[in-house]
């Protein structure tokens, strides 16, 4: 019982360096004007980071940034295995266009929350 104490300690702690990291990379993008972070929004995206009103970074339920990106740049980043397809329905079919970086990932968060944002607001408005 106590190890599995532990474990679940030592979850919870991750998942909130992991809430800490995103609050810090939420607090960065945030000094553009050009992005907000919404504070009525409800559901999908409701604490994600928006640019033209559309969004283009969010931390998911299961503690995962998620960031949209152009698909052949997803290929490139699930080929080098530092992030998956994000999945939100769980049926193995992720979006072609948005990658949850792995835990294990070296990548660097804010640079790939800026080339989602370059992303997001270099896209026509009607998409």
């Amino acid at each position: 019982m106590k190890m599995e104490g532990k474990t679940v300690v030592r979850m919870m702690q991750s998942d909130e360096v992991i809430r800490q990291r995103y609050t810090r990379l939420a607090k960065a993008l945030l000094k553009d004007q050009s992005v907000i972070q919404p504070t009525r929004k409800k559901g999908f995206g409701s604490s994600g980071l928006y640019t033209r009103d559309k969004l283009f970074a969010f931390l998911s339920h299961r503690n995962r940034l998620v960031v949209k990106l152009p698909r052949e740049r997803v290929n490139e980043l699930v080929a080098r295995r530092e992030v998956a397809r994000w999945n939100p329905r769980g049926d193995g079919r992720g979006l072609r266009e948005w990658a949850a970086v792995r835990p294990a990932s070296r990548i660097r968060w804010l640079s790939l929350a800026r080339e989602a944002m370059k992303f997001v607001a270099s896209q026509n408005r009607g998409h």
